[in-house]
């Protein structure tokens, strides 16, 4: 009985043991995925942010544009105040 329980004690050791690792592989992987995760999440709003930065930088340059086009038009007006 007593090489019984010595048994029952080291098989259950063994199940704990492998418990353990399965349980961490299994942390390890939940981890791995969120990672994933956050990257892609990551990824997108770096993706979002560029495209509003290119809109910006066009609406700019369009601005700049129209004031270039307004200042000339103005220019033109006082030429023709001052004849």
């Amino acid at each position: 009985m007593q090489e019984l329980k010595k048994q029952t004690e080291m098989t259950q050791a063994k199940i704990d043991a492998i418990q353990e690792d399965h349980g961490t592989n299994l942390e390890m992987e939940t981890e791995l995925q969120r990672l994933k995760l956050l990257k892609k999440n990551h990824q997108t709003e770096y993706e979002n942010k560029k495209k509003e930065l290119a809109e910006l930088e066009k609406q700019a340059k369009n601005k700049q544009k129209a004031q270039g086009k307004v200042s000339k038009e103005r220019a033109k007006l006082d030429e023709r105040v001052e004849k």
